[in-house]
């Protein structure tokens, strides 16, 4: 779980790979990324955890850490606590800029 450094809401991942918005001011769920973080680890052939690690930064971007080995940043707008236009990088994928190492 991680909450936004301006306390207006928290975030929450799940074993399955999901990850959830929830409003601190209307008690509710305000967005569901479905299946963010494979179920599955890249270290074994056996399920294990989904989201891993949440956190949340002040210019608004949420990371998330998956048993899949990515690691993910997705934009979060100010527009109405959650704009519908969200967009990610997958560290994982092949055109990422830079590469890290978990060694």
């Amino acid at each position: 779980m991680a909450m936004d450094p301006c306390e207006e809401f928290f975030v929450t991942g799940s074993a399955e790979g999901d990850i959830k918005v929830w409003g601190l001011s209307q008690h509710q769920l305000i967005k569901t990324y479905q299946g963010e973080h494979y179920k599955g680890s890249m270290f074994s052939r056996t399920p294990s955890a989904g989201v891993l690690q949440l956190h949340v930064t002040n210019e608004g971007q949420l990371f998330s850490a998956g048993a899949d080995g990515t690691l993910r940043v997705r934009l979060i707008s100010d527009e109405n606590h959650m704009s519908p236009h969200v967009s990610y990088y997958e560290f994982a994928n092949a055109q990422a800029s830079k590469s890290f190492s978990l060694s």
